[in-house]
């Protein structure tokens, strides 16, 4: 005898039942689409992580080398702050690439397990690196308006890196 009273059950093809929960097929296999796009951005982060290492080094040592000019007045303090923001540039590059590496490891793990727990791993991940790029873009405008404020209201700014401009 069957009891009407029980609610009905849906059986739904793209849905597996899982220790931990149920993830669709579906959303599991947006993730593993995606990741290759992750993987190319990781890749050129790592690559511009780098060349803003290289530069940073590359601007230390002129800052040194212009140490030894007489004419170089306050260029070479000029150059160590520009140095100094390229490195910056570069850990949070290195930064932003290994969130994003996580990303990518939390989506290999979720398409073998296939477990609600791994699905929320990879939003977690990705919630990471959403937030560390949204402050990098708000530190990097604030950095600019601030640049730009400078450019335009202080004297020895504009002075400095007009004399730097014309050699």
């Amino acid at each position: 005898m069957e009891n009407n009273y029980l609610p009905p059950k849906a059986v739904v093809a793209d849905i597996t039942q899982v220790s931990g929960g149920e993830v669709s097929h579906g959303i599991v296999d947006q993730l593993r689409r995606t990741k290759p796009w992750s993987l190319f951005i990781v890749i050129l982060i790592f690559i511009m992580t780098v060349l803003l290492v290289l530069a940073s080094g590359m601007i230390f040592l002129g800052a040194l080398a212009m140490t030894q000019l007489e004419q170089a007045g306050k260029m070479p303090s000029l150059f160590l702050v520009i140095g100094l923001v390229v490195s910056v540039a570069a850990v949070v590059y290195f930064l932003l690439g290994l969130f994003l590496t996580k990303f990518n490891s939390a989506i290999d793990r979720l398409v073998m397990s296939g477990k609600q727990d791994q699905l929320v791993e990879v939003l977690f991940r990705q919630k990471k690196f959403w937030m560390l790029a949204s402050i990098v873009m708000a530190v990097t405008l604030v950095l600019t308006i601030v640049y730009y404020a400078a450019l335009i209201t202080i004297p020895e700014v504009r002075e400095m890196l007009s004399s730097a401009a014309s050699g």
